[in-house]
């Protein structure tokens, strides 16, 4: 059997098995990441739902839901300041919560 044939064969095996081989995404970085990228800022917590309010720096899923939860408690926040009512967010949290989210964060 020729040296060439056999190249032949493996090369065609090789090929029918990358023409069946189903895609793979391969990204970078984590899922949150991705998420993040396309979120349009700033995010306004009074219509945020916790996807949204958890692309906000400092904001995990158990603050997002305390966030959620004081909304529909107590109606839509008048400033972001109100911000330091919710369950978790003191005076000092809220501060370096601003601090990080400049330009982020809305009250519309």
């Amino acid at each position: 059997m020729p040296l060439s044939w056999i190249f032949w064969v493996l090369a065609a095996f090789s090929t029918t098995q990358v023409a069946f081989a189903e895609p793979v995404l391969i990204s970078k970085g984590s899922a949150s990441k991705s998420a993040q990228s396309s979120v349009e800022y700033p995010i306004n917590i009074n219509h945020a739902d916790i996807k949204h309010l958890m692309n906000i720096k400092g904001i995990g899923e158990k603050r997002a839901k305390a966030i959620i939860q004081y909304r529909k408690s107590h109606g839509d926040f008048k400033s972001l300041e109100d911000l330091s009512q919710v369950k978790g967010l003191t005076k000092k949290r809220l501060q370096t919560l601003l601090s990080k989210n400049q330009g982020r964060i809305a009250v519309n």
